[in-house]
């Protein structure tokens, strides 16, 4: 019936509208997208402190464009899953009006509100940390039409939304004037310094001359012919050095995983700096120890593929956290000899990511034993407050043995889907958003004493 009186409305008002005007206008806005790392100390009901990393996807779109002046009815709107493409100068005449452009930085400042929110249900914080980092912000032209009607109403202008092909809203005259009133004639700021300047280069090893097939993400990869480690950059392929674990002889069922090595500066009110974890710890822990805690050398490790963001990937870096910085290294600088032939995995986490990572490995390498010994001041004062900077990083490469679905070391093992990606792993990404509505609905349910106390109730009535 429904549906009847819906196809009816529909043809008495194709019969009478009458469309004045059509302008397709495209918005500004300014799309800032990735991953809120929270440190936190806590307990499960009434266990013990644990030192638990928990990262999640965030994406934040504000608008670029004049508020005060327009008002698109787009509130809330996030873009994360659109489909972008290059603004092209050929494009610009042919894709109608574009609304100016302003500043923007509301973006970054809307995601700093979720580092201190909890986020996971079912875990009590005690000490708290959290940062955003950032690996994606650009300015993004969305499409809306101004359509001027002849409607059972009367002369109406509605806004429509074209991405998502749904009518936005209503606007009164002032609006629609506002609207026709200035345009921005260079979208692209082809004037500016940041305009984009395309360079095609040559795509060969600057060390063996082979033309190497280089992962789509890939930061710095080692090219498959000679063992060269090489990036792109604006001049071509270039050559960057790696070291790789001494003692150890790849072979085809090696995984060589990449890891970002910082040196690192911890300056504390009142101590020395420090600047190796031995005095980290023993600054942290002056009486003593705990059992199984026993983190050494001068570096941070940092895994240098996108790890964060889903529980299980989450958990592995502070497992990679405690393998890693819990022993000694040996470096070499020698290539994989060509026999070998391991698996390299590319370094898709570029250093300036990895570095805003870095203040969570050393929260990351606690083990049960020593988080059970932390408190929040011990922790606000040598690691949320203290002044840390962290130095050049270097790409150093762990030896990994391939066993069934996971890369394996004896005190340490990753699944192979948290470095192989795609879909499956994707669908396990938490957005903070749905961490947000899981919290609030965990906290709506009632719990078992409850639900006994009131099955008793209506026991007794």
């Amino acid at each position: 019936m429904i549906s009847a009186l819906l196809k009816r409305f529909e043809s008495g008002l194709r019969a009478s509208a009458k469309i004045v005007d059509c302008r397709l206008v495209h918005v500004p806005y300014r799309q800032t997208a990735g991953k809120v790392v929270q440190a936190v100390l806590g307990r499960h009901g009434d266990g013990a402190k644990i030192a638990r990393l928990r990262a999640y996807v965030a994406e934040q779109t504000s608008p670029a464009y004049d508020a005060a002046r327009l008002n698109l009815r787009d509130t809330g709107l996030r873009l994360g899953r659109s489909i972008f493409r290059p603004l092209l100068s050929a494009d610009v005449a042919r894709l109608g009006g574009f609304v100016p452009r302003v500043a923007a930085n509301a973006s970054r400042r809307e995601l700093e509100k979720w580092r201190g929110q909890n986020l996971e249900a079912g875990f009590e914080s005690v000490a708290k940390q959290g940062q955003v980092s950032v690996n994606f912000e650009a300015a993004v032209y969305r499409p809306y039409y101004l359509v001027r009607a002849l409607l059972d109403r009367g002369d109406e202008t509605l806004l429509f939304d074209g991405g998502f092909g749904t009518i936005a809203g209503y606007l009164t005259g002032a609006e629609r004037d506002a609207f026709a009133r200035g345009k921005d004639k260079d979208p692209l700021g082809t004037a500016g310094p940041s305009f984009r300047r395309v360079a095609v280069v040559p795509s060969r090893c600057p060390n063996c001359g082979m033309d190497p097939k280089l992962p789509e993400d890939a930061v710095v990869s080692i090219c498959a012919n000679c063992h060269a480690g090489i990036a792109a950059s604006p001049e071509g392929l270039i050559l960057v050095n790696y070291d790789r674990e001494e003692g150890a002889t790849p072979d085809r069922s090696t995984a060589l995983l990449p890891f970002w090595r910082f040196p690192f500066r911890i300056g504390l009110p009142g101590m020395p700096a420090i600047t190796t974890l031995e005095s980290y710890a023993a600054a942290i822990f002056p009486q003593g120890l705990p059992k199984g805690f026993s983190p050494q050398g001068a570096s941070v490790y940092v895994p240098a593929w996108r790890l964060l963001t889903t529980e299980a990937g989450d958990e592995a870096f502070s497992d990679l956290a405690q393998a890693v910085h819990g022993q000694s290294w040996n470096w070499t600088p020698d290539r994989v000899g060509l026999d070998g032939r391991p698996r390299f995995v590319p370094v898709s986490l570029p250093e300036e990511e990895a570095r805003d990572l870095a203040w969570a490995a050393l929260f990351a390498l606690h083990t049960k034993a020593s988080a059970a010994r932390l408190n929040t001041l011990l922790l606000k004062r040598m690691l949320f407050d203290a002044k840390l900077s962290f130095g050049k990083g270097s790409v150093a490469l762990i030896s990994f043995k391939e066993q069934g679905k996971v890369y394996a070391r004896p005190e340490v093992s990753v699944a192979r889907l948290l470095i192989d990606g795609g879909p499956p792993l994707a669908a396990q990404r938490v957005t903070v958003q749905g961490a947000a509505a899981a919290f609030l609905a965990a906290q709506k349910r009632p719990s078992m004493a409850d639900r006994v106390k009131t099955s008793r109730f209506s026991g007794e009535e």
